[in-house]
């Protein structure tokens, strides 16, 4: 990664963006940085090197780039500096979207066998069975108060 000095000569800072600055190709100067990947995450060409912008608005910011970068609002393109915390990989694994073909809540699942909504968690990497239940609200109350207490700041809901 390219230190902190060469980035504020290369760039500009503007709500979460990085803006080339007079070092850049007169081509480039005054224009936002980069472009999305298929992932949706906004990337940077640097001296030939691609960067992920998240980590290179970090390392503008702090000087030092820790293993991996959490967007708390979960959306990659949101590349705020207030947006960007250092974490685990389990930490960043606590706060992403879940999917369900029934749309259901993160944590949630139909049991179609039972006739009920089944919680579950993932605690330190491991799937935890939360219960049963009749209702939708509890089962999302059962997940979230689990999450809150096992997940922290890190909770996604």
């Amino acid at each position: 990664m390219i230190d902190q000095l060469t980035l504020r000569k290369l760039f500009s800072y503007v709500d979460g963006a990085l803006i080339w600055s007079v070092e850049a190709a007169p081509r480039m100067r005054n224009k936002r940085a980069g472009a999305l990947n298929g992932m949706g995450y906004r990337q940077i060409r640097i001296h030939g090197t691609i960067y992920p912008e998240h980590r290179v608005v970090f390392m503008y910011h702090y000087g030092w780039l820790p293993k991996m970068i959490d967007h708390i609002d979960g959306d990659p393109t949101n590349n705020r500096i207030e947006n960007l915390r250092p974490c685990t990989q389990q930490q960043n694994r606590y706060n992403t979207r879940g999917w369900s073909k029934r749309q259901l809540p993160k944590g949630v699942t139909w049991n179609s066998k039972d006739k009920r909504y089944q919680a579950q968690l993932s605690i330190s990497g491991k799937n935890t069975y939360l219960g049963q239940y009749v209702e939708l609200e509890d089962a999302v109350a059962a997940v979230n108060n689990a999450r809150r207490r096992h997940h922290g700041e890190f909770a996604k809901y």
